[in-house]
C-alpha cells in the first residue's frame, strides 16, 4: 500500500447476516507492516502501481468426503495480486512462492455434521513442498449443521515452494 490508500471490508449483497459483538473478537480485520524496505517507490496519486508482492484469491470445493492427506481442490481462481499471475494452479490446487519471502495464507471451509464417533471432526491441515505442517483448523462437527473452519498462517517460503491446504484424520 502508498501512503493514502484506503483499506476496508464490504459486503457482496445488499444485506449480510453477521455475528459478533462489539466487545469480542468474533471477527477482526487486521494487517501489518513487514520489516524492510521496498526497491520499488509508490507512484504519484492516479498512476497504476506494481506489486511487490505476489497474492491470490480462489475458491470453489468440491463437497464430499475427503481421505486423510488428500488435497481440498480450490478450482476457480478469483483473483490475482502482483505481476506473476502464475502462482495459483487451479488443477492441482497450489500456491507456489515466486520470491522468498514470508507470506500470510489463510483458508476458510464449511463443514457439515455428517460424521459421528471417530469420523466426527474435520480437520484441515496446510502442506509445505508435500509435508504436512501440523498447522490448521479442527471441527468437531457432530450434530452441529454446518460450521466454518478458518485459520491463518504465517509462513516463511523460499522460492519454488509450493502448499496446499490438505485433508487431516487421525
Amino acid at each position: 500500500l502508498c501512503q493514502g490508500d484506503i483499506v476496508d471490508v464490504r459486503s457482496r449483497h445488499r444485506t449480510s447476516d453477521l455475528y459478533g459483538q462489539t466487545t469480542r473478537g468474533l471477527g477482526h480485520f487486521y494487517g501489518y507492516r513487514t520489516k524492510g524496505t521496498v526497491s520499488k517507490k509508490c507512484p504519484p496519486p492516479g498512476k497504476p502501481k506494481t506489486c511487490p508482492f505476489a497474492g491470490v484469491t480462489a475458491y470453489g470445493i468440491s463437497e464430499g468426503a475427503y481421505k486423510s492427506g488428500q488435497v481440498i481442490p480450490f478450482r476457480k481462481l478469483l483473483h490475482t495480486f502482483g505481476t506473476n499471475k502464475n502462482i495459483y494452479n487451479t488443477g492441482n490446487s497450489r500456491f507456489t512462492a515466486p520470491i522468498t519471502g514470508v507470506y500470510k495464507l489463510s483458508f476458510a471451509i464449511l463443514s457439515a455434521s455428517s460424521g459421528s464417533g471417530s469420523t466426527k471432526y474435520t480437520e484441515m491441515d496446510w502442506w509445505v513442498n508435500g509435508k504436512d505442517t501440523n498447522v490448521g483448523c479442527l471441527d468437531d462437527i457432530q450434530s452441529k449443521g454446518h460450521t466454518p473452519c478458518l485459520t491463518s498462517a504465517i509462513l516463511q517460503l523460499n522460492a519454488g515452494d509450493y502448499v496446499e491446504v490438505r485433508s487431516h484424520l487421525r
